[in-house]
């Protein structure tokens, strides 16, 4: 049932076809993503600062570039509504993605279009922003047989090439399909698996629990009961491990690559944060994380304050855990309850989080620490796959209890002022 994913951050701004997108101090044209990716620019004294309006969201994709502008996140507005839902937040439900079927990846393509990824059977759901409808791009019977049913995907991370990488944690049939990373093309909807037999796992062939996209575009995911993380290489396709850590199973879930180029990971049976500099991919752990058990906090997603703000999860810990990736700080600062899955910030700077068990949002401030719990009157089981897409919605796909297949549209009433190319960076981008 989806049981091991972990938050979401995927942020785009506003942008139809070549229209101009107005952001709140920065403006700029958008481009086709496959045109973006290009080398970093350099000027007689080295390195560009990286700007509001930088030209692509590859700049990002940059070990020597530093920060990103945090100020280029600020400004966000609230601008209110007057929906039946909520005084700020309204909610509707699109098109089903089809089947008693649940959907446990998203990320989007080229185009701005979503494109949902499912576990119980093989298939991929394209869903189309400006017309509101879906397609099945890949069905079981066009799935490459290394993509097994019942196979559990997780993250979803959209690289400088265009493509998009998912990989999978789990699978019915034991060694088969488990261990690898799949790689998707949005142009063609071809797909490649990749991997197999090359990761570290534990003791039951587990390759990772959780997992972030680095500043270099290669793909760390998290032991999971083994010692060493896994990197994948998306351009030579290659496997590498580094470190050398103490997990258990599930140890960290959520992933976040934060302003200092860093990829965190937050522990859910765990009791230390991963840390994992990929510079020079060094691995370190810090914090003293023991409260609450295990099942610890699962959505995690950073804020326009450069933090990091990770969700309860289904275990006895009830309190939103704040993290400076820059001082190593930690403090607990809001009492939501538990069973929060996904996390998504939104343009309005906000954080979203799912329930994993039933149909409510959460929506918390990380200025100020407040939060609302929202019900969206459908469902039982909660909602996978949480996204910010190009219109400034959040969509998500249901995880059954009535909502199998259902597409949650959120409208979290924000002004849309993230820039095309800092919204596609690895800090932001991804399905975590």
């Amino acid at each position: 049932m989806c049981l091991n994913h972990f938050g979401k951050l995927f942020l785009v701004c506003l942008f139809f076809a070549g229209t101009m997108a107005a952001t709140t101090g920065c403006s700029l044209q958008f481009k086709s993503l496959m045109n973006q990716a290009g080398s970093v620019k350099s000027g007689a004294s080295g390195l560009v600062p990286l700007t509001c309006a930088s030209a692509s969201y590859a700049d990002y994709f940059s070990l020597d570039r530093g920060t990103f502008p945090l100020s280029c996140m600020s400004g966000v507005t609230d601008q209110g509504a007057t929906s039946a839902f909520d005084a700020a937040v309204d909610t509707s439900f699109g098109p089903v993605l089809g089947g008693d079927d649940e959907f446990c990846a998203v990320a989007s393509g080229p185009d701005g279009s979503l494109f949902f990824f499912s576990w119980v059977t093989r298939r991929i759901v394209k869903y189309d922003l400006a017309a509101g409808t879906t397609t099945e791009v890949v069905t079981p019977a066009t799935a490459p047989a290394a993509w097994l049913a019942n196979t559990m995907l997780n993250g979803a991370y959209l690289h400088p090439n265009g493509k998009i990488y998912v990989y999978t944690f789990w699978n019915a049939d034991v060694g088969m399909g488990r261990d690898v990373v799949m790689e998707f093309d949005p142009q063609t909807y071809a797909i490649q698996m990749f991997g197999s037999g090359l990761f570290e796992e534990d003791g039951s062939g587990d390759i990772a629990s959780g997992a972030s996209i680095g500043l270099n575009g290669k793909l760390y995911l998290f032991p999971d009961g083994h010692t060493q993380v896994n990197v994948f290489d998306p351009v030579t396709h290659s496997v590498t491990q580094i470190g050398s850590v103490t997990s258990v199973g599930n140890h960290w879930i959520g992933g976040v690559t934060a302003p200092n180029g860093k990829v965190y990971g937050l522990p859910f049976t765990g009791t230390d944060i991963l840390e994992i500099d990929t510079r020079d991919d060094s691995v370190t752990t810090f914090g003293s994380i023991t409260a609450g058990g295990s099942s610890k906090f699962r959505g995690a997603a950073m804020a326009a304050n450069g933090k990091i703000y990770a969700f309860p999860s289904v275990g006895s810990e009830t309190r939103v855990l704040e993290v400076d990736p820059d001082t190593h700080a930690t403090q607990y600062v809001a009492n939501v309850g538990s069973g929060w899955f996904r996390a998504v910030l939104a343009p309005s700077g906000k954080i979203f989080a799912s329930h994993q068990n039933n149909q409510n949002i959460l929506e918390f401030d990380p200025a100020t620490y407040a939060f609302t719990v929202h019900t969206t009157g459908v469902g039982t089981w909660g909602w996978n796959a949480l996204s910010l897409a190009a219109d400034g919605r959040i969509y998500g796909a249901g995880r059954g209890g009535g909502a199998s297949g259902q597409l949650l549209i959120l409208d979290p009433k924000g002004a849309a002022n993230f820039p095309t190319s800092l919204t596609l960076s690895p800090h932001l981008n991804g399905s975590h």
